[in-house]
């Protein structure tokens, strides 16, 4: 890999013991509870802080691991099969939350379906999930939580991002914008919005300071990025946007991201400017994804807009 990609790698391991996957997987202990031939692949994948591993045992198999004090550790299925952590089965609409200083048993049985499951795990800062002023409440969900949810969205950007990762085509810049967006779906899955009634007046008047500091961070800031930069709690960044505008805060600034390069590809020389240049400097890291949304907003693919333009 080149400077510009990001930090990550492939590994396919075939061998007769584990100590291969511990090497892979540090802090990671494995235990075989069958005899045969092992077969397991794993995908890491590095960002900042953030680890994340996508891997298959097929063979039955038991793991145990910590989780650093000041971070959590998330684990979900990506695929249907069978298996457990801490004895609670699998589920695809369920997370497994390990909060600093937890402890964490997985088991995987393959022997119970077809090819056993796809699993993930990733670490997270806790300041890269929640702000300051929400850190005492995450902490207060205890050693493991056990969360049921929708997690479609979260294991489809887990998905994207292997993909882009094992194509070689995710940069550096793209890399950070998908771990900051796999910290912001975590948190709005993990600190969903509390019934806070907030007055109209208010709701502006946080809306307007998060306008005011939002292109000090980023094309499409976190949600914790901006309570931090305002010195509130997450929920109530939250509440305000749902308030004012009736979307969440990611859908708010991805708006206007589109909106950016929409403007962008109509005044771009098609010859020397490209859609992917173009979804980058909005802040778009998946050129898929942007497609989708770009056509979803408005009626036509970025391709098109950008050949108008010339």
């Amino acid at each position: 890999l080149d400077d510009r990609c990001a930090p990550a790698a492939s590994l396919t391991v075939t061998v007769d013991d584990v100590s291969h996957v511990e090497a892979a997987i540090p802090g990671m202990r494995v235990s075989r509870l069958d005899r045969g031939r092992m077969a397991t692949e794993l995908t890491l994948v590095g960002i900042d802080d953030i680890g994340l591993c996508v891997g298959r045992f097929d063979f039955r198999v038991s793991t145990e691991g910590g989780v650093g004090r000041d971070e959590l550790r998330i684990a979900l299925q990506l695929e249907a099969g069978s298996g457990s952590w801490n004895g609670s089965a699998f589920d695809l609409d369920r997370l497994w939350v390990y909060g600093p200083g937890a402890d964490h048993v997985g088991a995987a049985d393959p022997q119970r379906a077809a090819r056993g499951t796809t699993w993930a795990t990733f670490a997270l800062p806790v300041e890269a999930v929640v702000s300051t002023a929400e850190r005492d409440r995450v902490g207060r969900r205890g050693r493991l939580s056990i969360l049921d949810t929708d997690a479609g969205r979260l294991r489809r950007t887990i998905c994207d991002l292997v993909a882009e990762v094992r194509a070689h085509t995710l940069t550096v810049d793209g890399a950070h914008r998908a771990g900051r967006e796999l910290g912001e779906i975590t948190a709005a899955m993990l600190l969903a919005p509390e019934n806070a009634r907030m007055r109209i007046s208010s709701a502006y008047q946080i809306t307007r300071r998060c306008l005011d500091v939002a292109d000090d961070l980023d094309a499409m800031p976190t949600t914790a990025e901006l309570a931090s930069a305002l010195g509130i709690s997450d929920r109530w960044v939250r509440s305000a946007f749902n308030r004012v505008y009736g979307v969440s805060v990611s859908a708010f600034f991805r708006a206007r991201s589109l909106h950016r390069a929409r403007r962008a590809l109509m005044t771009a020389a098609p010859m020397s400017t490209s859609v992917a240049e173009v979804a980058m400097a909005a802040g778009f890291w998946h050129l898929g994804r942007f497609s989708g949304y770009y056509r979803a907003h408005f009626g036509e693919h970025p391709r098109t807009t950008l050949d108008r333009a010339a």
